[in-house]
């Protein structure tokens, strides 16, 4: 995971970096459910399905959706970037796009 940081250059344009990388364990899986299909439509082919290890709690920040894994010490908001494929010090290929609160955090997460 790579935390998502969005600043402004001279003409007001965001700029968009990522943080340093933070290892997570978990599993991912195509987003294939009936419920996900119907959300994304034509867009489920990028959507993958995540469960992350660890105790965490969901909460409402300043506007923003965040996890907060516990054991870890960090936390995670909607749009930090994932990397399945890319690695640690690329640019992720992955973003959240949801959070759900289940035993596991299970996410949402959309190619980029």
């Amino acid at each position: 995971m790579r935390p998502r940081s969005v600043t402004k250059d001279a003409e007001g344009v965001p700029l968009v970096t990522w943080g340093p990388a933070i290892e997570l364990k978990g599993e991912v899986w195509p987003a294939t459910d009936r419920r996900s299909i119907e959300s994304y439509g034509d867009r489920i082919t990028g959507i993958q399905s995540v469960w992350i290890e660890g105790p965490y709690a969901l909460q409402f920040d300043n506007g923003v959706n965040k996890a907060l894994l516990e054991e870890q010490g960090y936390s995670m908001a909607l749009g930090d970037g994932i990397c399945l494929e890319a690695g640690p010090d690329e640019a992720p290929d992955y973003q959240v796009l949801s959070f759900t609160p289940y035993k596991l955090l299970r996410m949402e997460i959309e190619r980029i």
